[in-house]
């Protein structure tokens, strides 16, 4: 029994990875397309170089930053880029490697909300509503429009922490939410409202509070330990950064308000967001999702007969109104008071929510309508089995016009990873992070050549003997003291010594470089970035924590890796 139960298990795992083949189509065909954030490929390079450079946790890249490198991970979510750099780091090739890095939570949230709702309706109506959430159209335009990896990555992560969260496993729940925070800490950020209603709901419905306090306060703990050593310095340091000033002058979230009917209908395009109603990208919900989410509000009549199913279901209305409110101008005076909410930028970020829940809604109203349907047609199982089937293939075939690229084109890794390319075309879109108030250079003449300058004579030199990401180490003689210029960007932990003897780094120039005057004769000059105080709290609370769940998994004799994931198909 046991392993017919396991075959079965496979077969609808199976059937599950089948249908998403549509979907990642373009994305193993040979090619590569365009994307809004057409600097993947680049991070996935950076994050390599920086790993081999033995960086870790990888906080700077070296390239970047108009090739004066910045902290991008420092502050930008790292999770994927780790996932995308181990496949270039065993063989693949950059581009290959960010290719499997946007497969992987396609394959990972459709998992994950199969397991979900199957804790709550049938295998068949899991499988839609897996399926729903698949291929919402808002899901394409992050992966062939807007090329958002990094949001695209935790939402597919949110269905495991809801999953969690309802089933009150603390460690599974804690897990989940470190790996959101560290996957994209925005959309980790509007998560606290969708666990706050989850949270309220479970209080409300269920008996043992006791165990659903201690679950969200441990998860929580957990999560924020784990993933300490990259939200506590992204958080505490961002004063360094331009960030704060971009979002002041080059965003307004009230200027990106979704109407109503763009929910229902607007053009599919590959532009971006105007302040407007005249947007180059669509803010589709999808027709079926909406008209099954409408069918599935049916299912609450038979709620009271259900009560298993209360928590999930009232939680996902209730996200899907809070979501639908924060979205749309009606929440304008919220979005105008809570200034927090500004880095956000856009409150059609909350679509990844609507997504979600109208999956969920989906999946409850085939879980209603199925009994009815083989019930009332003739044929019993066979015609509902039919019904069931086209469903599923309406869903997929009717949104591949959605799961396509602009347009593909032949590349190599070559081409993408060319000096001018990345330290120029690709800086060019994300320099955010760059030290606050640096000038960006105008033309790719103007990028660096090498990491240092300085003017020598002819019985002079300099002479690199180390030169990796995170430190550049030069021999030195000359016959009268200079300054040398460090082509890195000015951020703190970057420090210098002269023959092991620190010096002081000035700050130099509009784009905000580090000037060290060397003394004459022969001399070994090192510049290192290293942990400031905040850094070295946070790896150590990461650390800590680590330690402290590896303890607590001897302790209760429960190892992470005996969880096998055939278990949550039984």
């Amino acid at each position: 029994m046991r392993n017919f139960s396991k075959t079965s298990s496979l077969a609808w795992l199976g059937i599950l990875f089948l249908f998403l083949l549509p979907a990642i189509w373009p994305i193993i065909t040979p090619g590569y397309f365009p994307i809004h954030d057409d600097t993947q490929v680049a991070r996935v390079a950076q994050m390599t170089q920086a790993l081999l450079d033995g960086q870790f946790p990888v906080r700077w890249v070296k390239d970047l930053g108009y090739g004066f490198g910045y902290p991008i991970f420092n502050f930008y979510n790292p999770l994927p880029y780790y996932v995308g750099s181990l496949f270039h780091l065993v063989g693949f090739s950059a581009l290959s490697a960010t290719k499997i890095m946007f497969i992987l939570p396609i394959f990972a949230g459709a998992l994950g909300m199969f397991l979900l709702m199957k804790k709550y309706v049938d295998r068949v109506s899991a499988l839609i509503g897996s399926l729903m959430f698949t291929y919402a159209p808002y899901h394409a335009v992050q992966i062939y429009v807007r090329g958002a990896v990094a949001e695209y990555w935790a939402i597919a992560i949110l269905p495991f922490v809801i999953y969690f969260f309802l089933a009150k496993k603390p460690l599974g729940a804690g897990i989940s939410l470190a790996l959101l925070i560290l996957a994209h800490n925005l959309t980790a950020l509007m998560a606290v409202a969708i666990i706050t209603i989850l949270f309220i709901i479970q209080l409300a419905t269920e008996k043992t509070r006791r165990k659903i306090f201690f679950t969200y306060l441990l998860a929580a703990t957990l999560s924020l330990g784990l993933a300490a050593f990259f939200w506590l310095p992204a958080l505490l340091e961002k004063h360094f950064t331009n960030v704060d000033s971009m979002i002041r002058e080059e965003f307004n979230a009230v200027d990106h308000f979704v109407s109503p009917w763009q929910l229902w209908s607007s053009p599919w395009g590959f532009g971006g967001s105007s302040p407007d109603e005249h947007d180059g990208l669509s803010f589709i919900v999808g027709k079926t999702q909406l008209l099954l989410t409408l069918i599935g509000l049916l299912f609450f009549a038979k709620l009271k007969t259900k009560p298993r199913q209360f928590p999930l279901y009232l939680s996902a209305l209730a996200v899907l109104v809070f979501s639908l409110f924060m979205l749309l101008p009606l929440s304008k005076v919220v979005w105008e008071k809570m200034t927090i909410l500004d880095v956000l930028q856009f409150p059609w970020r909350f679509l990844s929510f609507i997504n979600l829940t109208t999956a969920i809604l989906s999946g409850f109203a085939v879980a209603t309508l199925t009994p009815v349907i083989k019930k009332h047609l003739p044929g019993n199982i066979t015609v509902s089995t039919l019904v069931l089937s086209s469903l599923i293939l309406f869903v997929v075939f009717s949104s591949l016009r959605y799961f396509q690229p602009q347009f593909k084109f032949p590349t190599t890794d070559e081409e993408l990873l060319g000096r001018t390319k990345v330290k120029f075309a690709v800086s060019k879109l994300s320099d955010e992070y760059m030290p606050e108030s640096s000038k960006r250079p105008i033309f790719a003449v103007d990028l660096p050549d090498k990491r240092y300058a300085i003017d020598l004579a002819v019985d002079e030199r300099a002479t690199v003997i180390l030169d990796k990401t995170q430190v550049l180490s030069l021999n030195t003689r000359l016959s009268q003291p200079k300054p040398i210029i460090i082509n890195i960007h000015a951020f703190p932990g970057w420090v210098s010594q002269i023959d092991n003897q620190a010096v002081s780094l000035e700050t130099y120039g509009p784009y905000k470089l580090q000037k060290i005057d060397l003394p004459p004769g022969d001399h070994q000059l090192t510049v290192r970035l290293e942990n400031t105080l905040i850094r070295k709290i946070s790896n150590i609370m990461s650390l800590v924590t680590l330690m402290a769940l590896g303890l607590w998994g001897i302790h209760s004799r429960h190892k992470i890796t005996n969880l096998p994931l055939l278990q949550y198909f039984h």
